[in-house]
């Protein structure tokens, strides 16, 4: 189902299966690191960036949402933020 979603803040699926008892998921590179990983090390973003990085968590759920995709884990440690912002 995540293959289906095409949006600029939804990283990119490509594959997905099994092979023997194990399954894989074929995603995009994505260069950074995760919200989790900067709050952890007491990088708190400024207002301005966190209200940026809101929005954008926001539009990528509307995407899912609008193809009736349901995200069951949403936390920092589940939002990239990549190199460029």
């Amino acid at each position: 189902m995540a293959a289906r979603i095409s949006h600029p803040d939804v990283v990119t699926a490509y594959d997905a299966g099994r092979d023997g008892n194990s399954l894989y998921l074929v995603m995009e590179l994505v260069t950074g690191e995760s919200l989790g990983g900067r709050l952890l090390r007491g990088e708190f973003p400024s207002a301005p960036e966190a209200l940026e990085i809101a929005g954008q968590v926001a539009d990528a759920l509307g995407a899912a949402h609008a193809l009736g995709v349901v995200h069951r884990d949403i936390k920092p440690g589940n939002v990239m933020v990549t190199r460029s912002g």
